[in-house]
């Protein structure tokens, strides 16, 4: 951005390389939407390790706000997360079910805008 401006939400504009810490929720809740994208790729990272029950736990805790992602980039890195979850636990129960959904749908307006 021409000036300095942040940017924060700016799909198409990367933040200087930044190594981000903290936990994945912590990362899902900043400001910035890479800091977030770090964030859902750390899940999904722990998804498919072997703390992939307790990242299970924390994605289905934290899954509300994480519908409320507007960020096409961000949304990309979730839907990454999302797919390890699904993998993570074979048959989907029924109350996360319609996150994920949501989340889909959310991710393929936003790339069709």
């Amino acid at each position: 951005a021409v000036g300095g401006g942040g940017n924060q939400d700016i799909p198409g504009e990367a933040p200087p390389e930044v190594e981000y810490t903290g936990t994945w929720v912590e990362r899902s809740q900043s400001k910035q939407w890479a800091e977030r994208a770090s964030g859902y790729k750390l899940l999904e990272e722990l998804l498919q390790g072997e703390e992939a029950s307790t990242a299970c736990e924390e994605f289905t805790a934290h899954q509300s706000k994480l519908v409320e992602e507007k960020n096409p980039t961000a949304l990309e890195a979730l839907a990454g997360a999302l797919a390890a979850f699904a993998q993570a636990v074979p048959s989907l129960e029924p109350r996360v079910t319609h996150v994920v959904k949501d989340v889909v749908e959310k991710f393929l307006v936003t790339r069709a805008e």
